[in-house]
């Protein structure tokens, strides 16, 4: 297949530039994937760059193993070596040179949910529950995630600059990090060494969903640029993670700046027609949206919208899976032609079960909570163990194992206070014990 064989207008346009900067606003089905970003990894595999020099990234695991799936097949020489992964895990893997290990003194062995709450417990300190140490962590890896010329955070009060210092010298001691300061720390490396070899590893970089990032990942993305070309798509529209300091805004910038190639894709190729006629009514009630609407590129393929409410939570969760299996079963549809959206993880995890009961395929797209169980943390400790013996989280979750919620904190900060007053490693002390 020739990079341009059966595409025409914008997305044609997207994958012969050769512009250092280029931005793609683009609705969803679109075809920016897989007719833009995709046709222009083809060319530039075809023109003799090499796949190692070519990054794919994307927000979560989910898209960037849905980009590695489409460079597969993509039939060309080079393409099983074009890296294709989230911008995080890009970043952890920096950290694990040992070039970057001895500037930052800092070990990348990322917590577990479990881990980093045994952590929270173990700072002591007046912060309230679990729930609301839990929320000051992401205030405070929010404040990581920022630089000098972002808008300013609110002034940090005793209260917060006493639970970042105990966050991380906890953290230090046992030779650990959280998954928040994964990109800032590998940001902080790269602009301290503006002539380390990563600075010029990729030649093209090619982001999708650049909505999802956090000003900081897009600044991340600008210094690997610095001497490659660097194309963006995404769209305002769809960003769901400002939970997470998503930067929508980012992507506007991105297209309106004097020094990138600006193109728009607004012809949607997914839905039939009254179903782009509702996401346009929806969207254009978004404030300060001034973005052109949604065209559907078969107007004369058929929908159907059925609105149905149900007494009560089970009666749904029955009702859904009925329906689904009964499409199913008939042959009217494919497993995988059925999205099915929630906004609780718990009544989504019902409705795959309910499906799985009825013989349909089905999977979650939610954190699983596979590490929630003693014995799970148990095995999993051991794991790490086995790997590496000198894994101090380990441990720690093995000492507080039937503890409680807590994993005996009051008794592992005596221990540690005990390590920090006598200078001595708290496993040296755990041993003689």
């Amino acid at each position: 297949m020739n990079w341009d064989e059966d595409i025409s207008g914008a997305h044609r346009d997207i994958a012969g530039s050769n512009a250092s900067r280029i931005g793609v606003l683009a609705g969803p089905g679109t075809g920016k994937t897989a007719l833009g970003l995709m046709r222009r990894v083809v060319r530039l595999l075809q023109e003799g760059i090499p796949g190692e020099r070519i990054f794919l990234a994307s927000f979560t695991r989910v898209a960037a193993a849905d980009l590695r799936d489409k460079v597969e097949e993509l039939d060309v020489p080079g393409a099983e070596l074009v890296v294709a992964r989230t911008l995080h895990g890009y970043c952890l893997g920096l950290l694990m040179k040992d070039s970057v290990f001895e500037f930052t003194h800092r070990r990348p062995r990322i917590l577990f949910d479990h881990e980093r709450d045994l952590m929270l417990y173990d700072i002591g300190g007046n912060f309230g529950s679990i729930y609301e140490r839990r929320a000051m962590m992401l205030a405070l890896e929010a404040g990581w995630a920022r630089e000098i010329t972002d808008a300013p955070l609110e002034p940090a009060g005793p209260a917060d600059v006493d639970f970042e210092s105990r966050c991380l010298l906890w953290l230090r001691e046992h030779g650990a990090m959280t998954a928040g300061e994964v990109v800032p720390m590998a940001y902080r490396y790269l602009r301290s060494n503006p002539y380390a070899d990563d600075h010029s590893a990729f030649a093209h970089l090619i982001v999708d969903e650049y909505q999802d990032l956090d000003r900081l990942e897009q600044s991340l993305l600008d210094l690997l640029a610095q001497d490659a070309s660097l194309c963006v798509a995404g769209d305002d529209d769809q960003s769901i993670y400002s939970f997470r300091h998503a930067h929508p805004e980012g992507i506007l910038t991105f297209v309106a700046d004097a020094a990138t190639e600006p193109h728009t894709l607004t012809e949607c190729g997914r839905c039939p027609d009254q179903i782009v006629n509702m996401a346009n009514s929806l969207i254009r009630n978004a404030p300060g949206r001034s973005k052109d609407d949604l065209v559907c590129l078969d107007p004369s393929s058929p929908a159907s919208v059925t609105i149905v409410q149900w007494a009560n939570a089970d009666e749904e969760v029955d009702g859904v899976a009925d329906a689904i299996a009964c499409d199913i079963h008939m042959g009217r549809r494919k497993p995988g032609d059925v999205l099915v959206l929630t906004n609780w993880g718990a009544s989504g995890k019902r409705i795959r079960d309910a499906l799985v009961a009825r013989g349909v395929d089905a999977m979650t797209f939610f954190t699983e909570d596979l590490l929630s169980s003693d014995d799970a943390e148990r095995a999993m400790a051991l794991l790490q163990l086995a790997v590496d013996d000198s894994d101090l989280p380990a441990p720690r979750v093995m000492l507080g194992l039937g503890g409680g919620s807590d994993g005996r904190s009051s008794a592992y900060q005596k221990l540690l206070g005990y390590s920090r007053t006598h200078h001595q490693d708290h496993r040296d002390v755990l041993e003689r014990l």
